[in-house]
């Protein structure tokens, strides 16, 4: 069923897909199956159980996740005709086997012009292995394809950024959430 999903879902953001030695693939989300491991995987890093509410309500379920994000953007392949995008990073693990590893979302605000960055997460096992860093120029291409838009970092990212930031350093941090 997934493999039919896949065939029927195929849209092209081809332009987009980078892939890296070492298996490393940065793609634009396609299936129920991604919708789950982005589900998975923001919870992981984020530290939320598996029993408790999620403050990003996209990501609460993934069934409405596949509906409401990843379905749009496999019937067209633009940032100027979606609402947002779920982005999904795929690599190689020990055995052999493709893992989605990482994830990020772009929202979109067409009357604003603004693209928030945001939702992103990567494995607590993969961290520290440079993968946000192999996300970069395929985001920097996805953010490009609407040059006249300005881009927004969500600012519970930045708030946990920093905070990451600061217990490495051994520093205080302080965040201001909207």
């Amino acid at each position: 069923a997934e493999m039919i999903e896949m065939a029927m879902t195929q849209v092209s953001w081809a332009w987009f897909e980078t892939r890296y030695d070492g298996g490393v693939v940065v793609r634009v989300a396609r299936t129920r199956a991604d919708a789950e491991a982005a589900r998975l995987l923001i919870r992981d890093a984020w530290g939320v159980n598996e029993d408790e509410r999620y403050f990003y309500g996209l990501f609460e379920h993934a069934e409405h996740l596949y509906q409401s994000v990843i379905v749009p953007s496999t019937k067209v392949g633009s940032l100027a005709e979606i609402d947002s995008l779920c982005v999904m990073i795929d690599a190689r693990d020990d055995d052999g086997q493709i893992v989605s590893v990482g994830t990020f979302s772009l929202v979109l605000d067409h009357a604003a012009k603004t693209i928030e960055l945001g939702r992103g997460a990567i494995a607590k096992a993969w961290q520290r292995r440079g993968i946000p860093l192999l996300a970069v120029q395929p985001m920097r291409r996805l953010v490009d394809s609407l040059p006249d838009y300005a881009v927004i970092v969500d600012a519970t990212t930045l708030a946990r950024g920093a905070k990451s930031t600061a217990d490495a350093v051994g520093a205080p941090a302080v965040a201001l959430h909207p």
